[in-house]
Order: C-alpha cells, then sequence, then structure tokens
C-alpha cells in the first residue's frame, strides 16, 4: 500500500517540480531559507532550513521570538531574515557562498 501525502493548499500550486529542482541541484552545505511556511519547505525539499524569511510584506509573524537576542521562528529555531540587508549579510557570512 502507498501513502501519499498531501496538502490542499499545495494543490493550486506546482511546489513538487520547485522541490524536485532544489533536490536535484542540491550540493552539501547549501542554505536553505524558507520564503514559505517553514515546514512546507523542509518537508519538501528533505533538508534542514538554515533561514526563515517572511513570504509576503504584510505577514503577520506570529512564527517568530526571539532568542539570545535573534529572531528565530518557533517552528524550527532557525534565523529570520526582515530585510534585503540581513539577506545579503547572511548568504555573504554563511560558508560556501564565495
Amino acid at each position: 500500500m502507498k501513502f501519499l501525502r498531501s496538502n490542499v493548499a499545495h494543490s493550486q500550486y506546482d511546489y513538487g517540480t520547485a522541490d524536485a529542482y532544489v533536490r536535484s541541484h542540491w550540493q552539501q552545505g547549501d542554505a536553505v531559507i524558507a520564503a514559505g511556511r517553514p515546514n512546507w519547505v523542509e518537508q519538501g525539499i528533505g533538508e534542514k532550513l538554515t533561514y526563515w524569511m517572511t513570504y509576503h510584506q504584510s505577514y503577520v509573524l506570529l512564527y517568530v521570538f526571539e532568542k539570545k537576542a535573534q529572531l528565530v521562528d518557533t517552528q524550527f529555531g532557525v534565523p529570520v531574515i526582515l530585510n534585503d540587508e540581513q539577506l545579503v549579510r547572511d548568504i555573504d557570512v554563511h560558508p560556501g557562498s564565495g
């Protein structure tokens, strides 16, 4: 018997193709920056998240709290990126970015 996981919200988007693309290009040490719901991203590509960023400008940050003077998401405890300066900084300091 085969069990398929499905989420109704996913049915209108082609997440499967995007997930497959990321998995096929994945290299050890790559960073995963989720610009969507963190659990969907981690489940879809099968890799641990490195960062999470809001995916809509008016998104209410219900999934964020402060831990050791840094904003992290409540689900995975990964750092949250709130603006383009943080995105550039975090990419620049990530091992293997150069």
